[in-house]
């Protein structure tokens, strides 16, 4: 739903008008586009979990404190390495997550224009 106000004005020799034009009024996430696989905007959570699981089995190694990717919050056990399934799978999974957000499946959000017109 889309709302466009307006409001003539003169003001001496000059004509003219303000507006308020908003767009997308109720802030619905409007669906634009959908995956071909699954009829929705974002892989399903099996998909999401495939794919961490294929990162994790083509890196399974570990992750030293010296390194840029160390978390410290992922390292369990505080050994300052990241190792094993239990410490390495969360990680892929957030990423995975990360990498299969439907950034261009939802329309635009709300807008607002106030402005004023001139009229020569």
């Amino acid at each position: 739903m889309d709302l466009l106000v307006r409001r003539p004005l003169q003001l001496g020799g000059v004509r003219g008008g303000v507006y308020l034009d908003m767009r997308n009024l109720l802030n619905q996430r409007n669906i634009i586009a959908v995956r071909r696989d699954t009829g929705l905007p974002g892989p399903d959570s099996a998909a999401v979990e495939q794919l961490a699981e294929q990162a994790y089995q083509r890196h399974p190694e570990e992750i030293p404190y010296e390194s840029p990717y160390y978390r410290a919050s992922a390292d369990v056990n505080g050994d300052g390495y990241i190792t094993g399934r239990e410490e390495l799978l969360p990680l892929y999974l957030a990423a995975a997550r990360d990498y299969t957000q439907p950034l261009f499946a939802y329309g635009p959000p709300r807008l607002l224009r106030l402005g004023v017109e001139l009229l020569f």
